[in-house]
């Protein structure tokens, strides 16, 4: 009984680890449509704040396969400043146009009205260039405030499920976003939080001898803490990024036995990249690499693409793990958006097919001063 519960339970994390399901990392099929999952310091990069819930179920050709939800949400907090700025105002009184213009019994009536219009154009030449100079203060005020740093504060809660056992996790996050450069920022981001491992000894489809073995008692609610930081780079056109999950040590093992050896699950490293190509107004073309490696597993990579065309997107992936994705989706209205990803791997598990499906609804509430139909990083400040 001990060594066939420790070899279900080393199955379940190994899948959870090699498809990056384990230690927080709560991946979904359509990278592009939520980058938050795979990266902390994304948290507050849209000009929106963005809510996402999703499911996904893993080989649905297999009885009792994987499946997982998530819920996630994240912001900006920008600091408001208005714009303080004392205006001077040219006028002319009668009293000054009288002293800058010779009465009429001195002079003739023409050279009175000569004199007289030229004070006038000489203090609307005054006041156009006092309207251009306080404009332009005001142009680069706002520029200043506008290349601050900022805030991004985000939440994500996922739930998987395989079998008899289960692990929920909440992470909360932080990130801080700098300008490098005009139009470039910097984040660095850091998430923490709590994932609960569960063994259900009451499955229906499992049956122990012997209900009272070590292996299977008091073993049904293990809560352990988590650390992740991740970093990213971006604009309104690339983005780069570098994250790193399960900084803490996670021990492998539900069950611990006296005398044997308790094993760490090593850091999972996450690796994004993408750049978008305007094709014209309404499209455009993006293609994107995601990695992921773990000491002591292989680098795995996905290799995809996606077309955005007013609110309609379609993608594909291509995973080195032997499977593949499509992917589409579209704006419900301004608010709402959905999207749906349909899994197929290349070969059979246990002779029968095992492809997955999911599915991701989206909330966007616009920030003030944001862009509400940007699903892509729109760098520009508003």
């Amino acid at each position: 009984m001990k060594n066939l519960l420790q070899l279900l339970i080393l199955l379940f994390f190994i899948q959870h680890h090699l498809f990056g399901q384990n230690q927080g990392v709560a991946l979904t099929g359509q990278p592009l449509t939520n980058m938050y999952l795979y990266n902390p310091a994304y948290a507050g990069a849209e000009n929106f704040t963005n809510l996402q819930a999703g499911y996904r179920k893993y080989w649905t050709g297999i009885q009792n396969s994987p499946n997982s939800f998530f819920l996630s949400g994240h912001s900006a907090y920008v600091q408001q400043q208005p714009v303080e700025l004392e205006k001077e105002e040219f006028s002319l009184s009668n009293e000054e146009l009288a002293g800058n213009a010779l009465p009429v019994r001195s002079r003739s009536a023409t050279k009175y009205i000569r004199n007289r219009k030229a004070v006038v154009d000489s203090a609307s030449r005054a006041q156009a260039k006092n309207e251009r100079e306080f404009n332009n203060k005001v142009k680069m005020q706002k520029y200043k405030f506008a290349r601050r740093p900022f805030h991004g504060f985000g939440f994500v809660i996922n739930n998987e499920q395989t079998g008899f056992t289960a692990r929920t996790g909440f992470y909360a996050s932080y990130a801080r976003h700098i300008y490098v450069d005009k139009n470039t920022r910097l984040s660095l981001g850091v998430s923490g939080g709590l994932f609960q491992t569960r063994i259900d000894a009451n499955y229906s489809d499992i049956y122990f001898r012997d209900a009272n073995d070590p292996a299977i008692t008091g073993i049904s609610n293990i809560i352990r803490p988590d650390l992740n930081v991740g970093l990213l780079l971006y604009n309104k056109n690339y983005f780069a990024g570098l994250s790193a999950y399960s900084l803490l040590p996670t021990s492998s093992e539900l069950v611990k036995y006296p005398g044997d050896p308790s094993p760490n699950l090593p850091p999972v490293i996450l690796g994004q990249t993408g750049y978008k190509f305007e094709i014209n107004d309404a499209s455009s073309f993006i293609p994107f690499i995601t990695a992921r490696y773990s000491t002591g597993f292989p680098l795995y990579a996905d290799l995809g693409a996606r077309v955005n065309y007013n609110m309609f997107w379609i993608g594909a992936v291509y995973r080195s793990v032997g499977a593949a994705s499509a992917m589409a989706g579209f704006a419900i209205n301004k608010m709402f958006d959905l999207s749906y990803s349909y899994d197929y791997t290349f070969s059979a598990v246990n002779g029968r097919s095992a492809n997955g499906h999911e599915i991701i609804l989206g909330y966007r509430l616009p920030r003030k001063g944001g862009n509400n139909n940007s699903r892509f990083f729109d760098n520009e400040p508003k």
